[in-house]
């Protein structure tokens, strides 16, 4: 998988492998899509409009009051959640896995109490 992904970013150089799946402890489905090639330039607030929508579609009802959120786990482990202007080839070239692809797990969260 690691030289298809090589291959891909090699044809693509201003784009970031991403793999997206729900949190531990996350109550939403899958996606059903959880592989993405983003633009180096994409926002996180960007990326969390395409999971709203997609999720729309998926059949995972996402009320109004409830907000998505996204966090990643750094190179020591630790669970971060980026700032919604932070964009994806600043997160990737910070965190990528081995396998040259940046980990992403989203959830759900109530806003007005």
């Amino acid at each position: 998988m690691e030289k298809s992904i090589k291959g891909i970013l090699t044809r693509n150089p201003n784009r970031v492998a991403l793999i997206c799946l729900p949190g531990t402890k996350s109550k939403l489905k899958g996606l059903d899509k959880n592989k993405f090639l983003v633009p180096r330039d994409l926002t996180v607030s960007q990326f969390i409009f395409v999971l709203r929508s997609r999720m729309d579609k998926n059949d995972d009802i996402i009320k109004n009051k409830e907000a998505i959120y996204i966090y990643y786990r750094d190179r020591n482990g630790k669970i971060n959640i980026p700032s919604h202007s932070t964009l994806f080839g600043f997160l990737y070239d910070n965190n990528m896995e081995e396998n040259k692809c940046l980990y992403i797990y989203y959830d759900k969260e109530n806003v007005f109490g």
